[in-house]
């Protein structure tokens, strides 16, 4: 029977952040934005993952909590050690690391409802690191959906709708459609986010009317001079 070689996170120990070397050759590169949701991330939970070095300190996978640990001025951190392991075994763990994760695909539901439930706890949404602009598509794909529930509530059992609730094709409720791009949708987000702060509005469609009107009272503006 062979002996089966210890996994690294057989030991995790506690390196200085300092001695810890990165990778030249590392392929994943981390902004100072993600350094910073790392940072929070780390602030909020604690250190849940050990960073993977070799037994000379060059950090095999980790890099960015490593960089969220330097903004942090964590003087060290919990690590586990690969022993053993060839040049090209860590080279291609490195790639894995990063790699494996983006493979995987979200059961849309399930997280839409998941980022609900954290909003209506009033947990800090920015912590899951989804940016406004996401979090703005599920919030408002639930909203709609709302619309439509109370809708197909709102008809009772002859079939006829309810006057007491507002039905999408009602001329005070209609929808709003445009095929557009992703990155035309994001663009649009952006600014509903924006118009909400700037202005202190609550829905998306007041904000997109707000930023329409302000748009027209500028052309106007233009026209006259």
């Amino acid at each position: 029977m062979t002996k089966k070689s210890p996994w690294p996170a057989d030991k995790v120990e506690r390196r200085s952040t300092a001695e810890l070397v990165p990778d030249a050759k590392n392929a994943r590169l981390h902004t100072p934005e993600q350094v910073a949701q790392i940072a929070d991330a780390i602030t909020e939970w604690g250190w849940t993952n050990p960073v993977l070095v070799d037994e000379k300190g060059k950090i095999i996978a980790g890099h960015g909590r490593v960089l969220a640990a330097q903004k942090l001025k964590l003087p060290d951190v919990p690590v586990m050690v690969a022993r053993g392991w060839s040049e090209a075994k860590k080279r291609a763990y490195n790639l894995a690391d990063n790699k494996l994760t983006l493979n995987a695909a979200w059961d849309v539901d399930a997280l839409n409802a998941s980022l609900l439930e954290l909003r209506d706890e009033h947990f800090d949404l920015k912590l899951t690191g989804f940016s406004e602009v996401e979090l703005a598509r599920v919030f408002d794909d639930a909203a709609t959906l709302e619309l439509r529930r109370q809708a197909a509530a709102a008809t009772n059992l002859a079939g006829e709708p309810d006057e007491r609730m507002p039905t999408i094709g009602d001329p005070g409720i209609v929808t709003f459609q445009l095929a557009m791009s992703p990155q035309q949708r994001d663009t649009i987000y952006q600014a509903i986010n924006g118009a909400k702060a700037k202005w202190d509005i609550q829905t998306s469609a007041e904000a997109l009317v707000r930023l329409a009107r302000e748009w027209l009272a500028q052309a106007e503006e233009s026209i006259t001079e």
